[in-house]
C-alpha cells in the first residue's frame, strides 16, 4: 500500500478539480484499511455533498466528528 499522505493528496486533489467519485473511491478505500482516519471520512463526506448524496454526507460529516474527538 502506498503512503496514507500520499493518498490524501491525491484524493485532496480530486476534490479539488471537482473529480468528486474519484475522490469518494479513494477516501472510501482509504477508511476500508484504517476506519478511524478523520480526514479521510471527511474528505468522503465532502466528496458525497458534492455527489449529492446529502444523507450520507451528513452521517459521513458527523463520523468524521466524532473521529477526530478521539
Amino acid at each position: 500500500m502506498r503512503p496514507i499522505n500520499d493518498i490524501l493528496r491525491e484524493g485532496m486533489a480530486h476534490l479539488e478539480a471537482r473529480r468528486y467519485l474519484d475522490a469518494a473511491k479513494l477516501f472510501d478505500g482509504l477508511l476500508a484499511v484504517q476506519p478511524k482516519l478523520a480526514i479521510a471520512a471527511n474528505g468522503l463526506a465532502i466528496a458525497h455533498h458534492h455527489l449529492g448524496n446529502v444523507g450520507t454526507a451528513i452521517s459521513t460529516f458527523s463520523h468524521a466528528v466524532s473521529l477526530a474527538q478521539d
